[in-house]
Protein backbone atom coordinates (compact mmCIF):
# COMPACT_ATOMS: atom_id res chain seq x y z
CA UNK A 1 0.00 0.00 0.00
CA UNK A 2 1.23 3.06 -1.19
CA UNK A 3 1.82 6.05 2.21
CA UNK A 4 3.10 9.09 1.97
CA UNK A 5 0.90 11.13 3.96
CA UNK A 6 3.55 13.53 4.03
CA UNK A 7 2.94 14.42 0.35
CA UNK A 8 -0.16 13.15 0.10
CA UNK A 9 -1.88 16.05 0.52
CA UNK A 10 -0.52 18.16 -2.34
CA UNK A 11 -1.99 15.38 -4.52
CA UNK A 12 -5.22 15.78 -3.31
CA UNK A 13 -5.49 19.25 -3.37
CA UNK A 14 -4.07 19.66 -7.10
CA UNK A 15 -5.88 16.81 -8.76
CA UNK A 16 -8.32 16.65 -7.31
CA UNK A 17 -9.80 19.56 -5.76
CA UNK A 18 -8.24 21.33 -8.58
CA UNK A 19 -5.80 23.76 -6.53
CA UNK A 20 -3.09 26.00 -8.38
CA UNK A 21 0.35 25.48 -7.43
CA UNK A 22 0.64 28.67 -6.18
CA UNK A 23 -2.78 28.43 -4.17
CA UNK A 24 -1.56 24.74 -2.57
CA UNK A 25 1.66 26.16 -1.68
CA UNK A 26 0.22 28.97 0.50
CA UNK A 27 -1.96 26.58 2.29
CA UNK A 28 1.13 24.53 3.28
CA UNK A 29 3.48 27.36 3.80
CA UNK A 30 5.80 26.29 1.70
CA UNK A 31 8.39 28.81 -0.41
CA UNK A 32 7.36 29.43 -4.21
CA UNK A 33 8.44 26.63 -6.52
CA UNK A 34 8.49 24.40 -3.59
CA UNK A 35 4.92 22.55 -4.57
CA UNK A 36 6.56 21.80 -8.27
CA UNK A 37 8.86 19.93 -6.30
CA UNK A 38 6.75 18.21 -3.79
CA UNK A 39 4.28 17.15 -6.22
CA UNK A 40 7.09 16.22 -9.04
CA UNK A 41 7.83 13.53 -6.40
CA UNK A 42 3.92 12.90 -5.39
CA UNK A 43 3.31 11.49 -8.69
CA UNK A 44 6.82 10.09 -9.37
CA UNK A 45 6.33 7.77 -5.77
CA UNK A 46 2.55 7.25 -6.79
CA UNK A 47 3.52 6.05 -10.39
CA UNK A 48 6.46 3.90 -8.88
CA UNK A 49 3.37 2.31 -6.60
CA UNK A 50 0.88 1.58 -9.36
CA UNK A 51 4.10 -0.25 -11.13
CA UNK A 52 4.12 2.88 -14.27
CA UNK A 53 7.74 3.40 -13.72
CA UNK A 54 9.87 0.53 -12.91
CA UNK A 55 12.37 0.64 -9.73
CA UNK A 56 15.67 1.71 -9.64
CA UNK A 57 16.73 -1.95 -7.66
CA UNK A 58 15.48 -3.46 -11.33
CA UNK A 59 18.00 -0.83 -13.52
CA UNK A 60 14.91 -0.04 -15.41
CA UNK A 61 14.10 3.13 -16.89
CA UNK A 62 10.85 4.56 -18.33
CA UNK A 63 7.51 3.07 -18.26
CA UNK A 64 6.78 -1.10 -18.02
CA UNK A 65 5.58 -2.10 -21.24
CA UNK A 66 3.00 -5.43 -20.42
CA UNK A 67 3.44 -7.16 -23.86
CA UNK A 68 5.62 -9.61 -25.26
CA UNK A 69 9.71 -7.96 -26.13
CA UNK A 70 8.71 -8.71 -29.58
CA UNK A 71 5.04 -6.97 -28.91
CA UNK A 72 3.58 -3.84 -31.55
CA UNK A 73 1.09 -2.26 -31.17
CA UNK A 74 -2.04 -2.67 -33.83
CA UNK A 75 -3.10 0.74 -35.34
CA UNK A 76 -6.64 0.14 -36.82
CA UNK A 77 -6.50 1.17 -40.15
CA UNK A 78 -2.94 0.54 -41.30
CA UNK A 79 -2.08 -2.63 -42.91
CA UNK A 80 1.42 -4.18 -42.04
CA UNK A 81 2.76 -3.62 -45.24
CA UNK A 82 2.19 0.41 -45.20
CA UNK A 83 4.56 0.53 -41.45
CA UNK A 84 7.39 -0.45 -43.61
Amino acid sequence: MWRAPEISGVLVDICCELKGLEEAEKANGWPQRAGKVVLQIALTRLAKHYGLIAEARHRQRGLRHWGEADYRPRIDGVCEEDRS
